[in-house]
């Protein structure tokens, strides 16, 4: 994407690649249930394979290559180069951290959302699925208000419109997690507005990230692509540790990673100062 767009025109490209980031891994469970349901143990498997061998086709039939690697340079010295040039720019270290955080949080949700609907509030599982659906259709919202934010007004406003929805759906869930109770309706539309706010934050947090790095957006994707994973599976993991059948334990990493992500957009004056745009610097000239 960085390869060949920038500004406004990246935040449209990667609000989409964002929804679909995001939008997948709570889909997904819902389809493995009904593969499972229908055809057994061994259809998500071969759903799986399915899926690689059709990736692997649309990648070498419509993936065209955007950007020509530099020659002359050991592949080991451009890659521990391009590290260094990551870390190098607080613009890139700030759209990091806000990147990586919130996968914590809503995985977290994730590994443990139908012990939390089903055993503490008494749902059934035909119900648990419709209402996991809507923190999908949450984010397919939030990705759509994303599209108008990015249209009018610049990435570093539209993600402080999605931290000022962090800090309110964050605060909720952690009052909850404090009274270790609270209205169904209440905790999971906070769960919804977190899911909603991802999708505005990480596109427009990303394309930060990659503005300075136009020559070495591939390593730059790469470093993110892996600290979201990372994070994102640590969080799914203290989830299912801390989960004891208690609301509290349920919700306090979600919540608490929202406000770790205001938190740093809080010191954003100490992380980057400025944000610098390069419009004319594509990878694709």
């Amino acid at each position: 994407m960085r390869d060949i767009a920038s500004g406004k025109e990246a935040a449209r490209l990667m609000s989409v690649m964002t929804m679909i980031f995001t939008a997948a891994p709570v889909i997904a469970p819902t389809v493995g249930a009904l593969l499972v349901s229908q055809f057994g143990w061994r259809a998500p498997f071969t759903f799986i394979v399915a899926l690689g061998v059709c990736i692997t086709i649309a990648v070498q039939r419509f993936i065209w290559e955007t950007h020509t690697p530099r020659s002359g340079q050991h592949p080991v010295r451009q890659l521990v180069d391009s590290f260094k040039e990551f870390f190098s720019h607080g613009q890139s270290v700030f759209g990091l951290l806000l990147i990586v955080l919130p996968p914590a949080g809503f995985l977290s949700m994730i590994a443990v959302a139908a012990a939390l609907v089903v055993e503490i509030y008494g749902f059934t599982i035909t119900q648990f699925g419709l209402i996991f659906a809507t923190a999908g259709i949450s984010i397919l919202i939030g990705s759509a208000f994303n599209r108008w934010l990015v249209g009018r007004f610049d990435s570093i406003q539209a993600i402080a419109v999605g931290i000022v929805l962090y800090g309110l759906s964050s605060t909720a869930l952690l009052i909850m997690a404090w009274m270790n109770d609270g209205p169904f309706v209440l905790l999971w539309g906070s769960i919804c507005l977190f899911m909603f706010t991802v999708a505005i934050v990480m596109p427009n947090a990303t394309v930060i990230a990659l503005d300075p790095l136009p020559k070495i957006a591939g390593v730059a994707s790469s470093i993110i692509g892996t600290l979201q994973n990372i994070f994102g599976a640590c969080g799914a993991l203290l989830a299912a540790t801390l989960y004891d059948g208690t609301v509290r334990n349920s919700i306090i990493i979600i919540g608490s990673v929202g406000l770790l992500v205001v938190a740093v957009f809080a010191l954003k004056p100490l992380i980057c100062p400025i944000i610098v745009h390069h419009p004319d610097e594509l990878a694709r000239d």
